[in-house]
């Protein structure tokens, strides 16, 4: 496949995106840095992607200041990566009238929690890799510290100390591909600022309001975010899977990247329990679906909650999610169109 590279202008410069398959579009990032063109070259990534774009339309992309994106600005918190991945989203044509999957790693895992919680009617399903709710549980406040003023200030020995915490079953070609491919992808003081927003970022609160299906895939002898992270991570979704793989590397696209390809492609093409339901602006998700079947019989939120086992606050929730998708005001309008639904049927 050929994956013709095309950018994107930001209030960051350009960003550069590349997109290939076709199907519904699945965002595909990365996280921590990357370089669209060198990694085309890397066998693992580039049998990912063509993997999944067998079945989708694959969109990647250069967060600002790293590959092919302008280098002299850069991103400095979530919210503002949040703001790139939607620009990306939009110049491929997707949305809300066209929702796409998400295949997201590391600190993009943070940033999709994100975007999928405010905007649901735009993410069909979430797929997280390496993924942690709060930045502060990767190590000490000193450890943390010392990590970023060597990568900082000694941008070669902190990439080879990257090296050792994100992949350390690579064998010695591999190890030191990667240090010169981080080296390339961005320099000293971007890779710090991009580590110290990782650092600093804490979706949980995002993570409670997540509706789409999701699913959860951590690494067992991951040291950059450690196992018990991704099932944190899983347990905050309502409707998440975790499965633990085997391994040790941080990156999707090392160590067994075709059985991680083949496990997320199961899930993105998994069928749903039932028929869900669309509105003009989205399609329900699975417990949309329930909550809305319930405003049928005039139940308040908090019986809804107790009949499905959930709160009423994520029963409100779900409420918001359904008139956005909708495209009403009321609960009241929610049962008439599921009751016309019902009768047409």
């Amino acid at each position: 496949m050929t994956r013709p590279i095309k950018f994107v202008e930001t209030e960051w410069g350009r960003v550069a995106y590349s997109k290939v398959g076709s199907g519904r579009p699945l965002l595909f990032d990365t996280g921590w840095v990357s370089h669209l063109e060198s990694m085309w070259g890397h066998g693992g990534y580039r049998g990912l992607v063509e993997r999944l774009a067998e079945s989708h339309e694959v969109v990647c992309f250069d967060a600002p200041g790293t590959g092919l994106s302008d280098r002299n600005r850069r991103t400095t918190s979530l919210d503002d990566e949040v703001v790139v991945l939607e620009a990306v989203l939009q110049a491929v044509g997707a949305g809300q009238h066209r929702p796409a999957s998400m295949f997201c790693s590391s600190i993009a895992a943070s940033t999709a929690i994100r975007h999928a919680a405010h905007h649901p009617e735009a993410v069909h399903r979430l797929v997280l890799f390496g993924a942690t709710l709060k930045g502060a549980d990767l190590g000490s406040d000193s450890a943390r510290g010392a990590l970023l003023r060597l990568v900082r200030e000694h941008w070669g020995l902190g990439s080879r100390m990257l090296s050792d915490i994100f992949v350390p079953d690579l064998d010695a070609d591999e190890r030191h591909w990667f240090d010169e491919w981080q080296r390339l992808c961005t320099d000293g003081a971007t890779a710090a600022s991009r580590l110290e927003m990782f650092y600093e970022s804490d979706v949980s609160a995002d993570a409670a309001l997540v509706t789409a299906p999701t699913l959860v895939v951590h690494r067992s002898g991951d040291s950059a975010v450690g196992p018990e992270l991704g099932a944190r991570t899983a347990a905050a979704i309502e409707d998440a899977t975790l499965a633990m793989l085997d391994g040790s590397s941080h990156l999707c696209f090392l160590g067994d990247s075709a059985g991680v390809a083949e496990l997320v492609l199961s899930f993105l093409e998994a069928e749903t329990e039932h028929s869900l339901p669309r509105g003009p602006f989205g399609e329900f998700t699975a417990r949309e679906h329930d909550v809305a079947q319930l405003t049928v019989e005039g139940l308040s939120n908090a019986a809804i909650g107790e009949r499905l086992g959930i709160s009423p606050r994520t029963v409100e929730t779900h409420l918001v999610h359904i008139r956005s998708k909708l495209g009403v005001g009321t609960r009241a309008e929610i049962a008439a169109w599921m009751a016309r639904r019902a009768e047409f049927r």
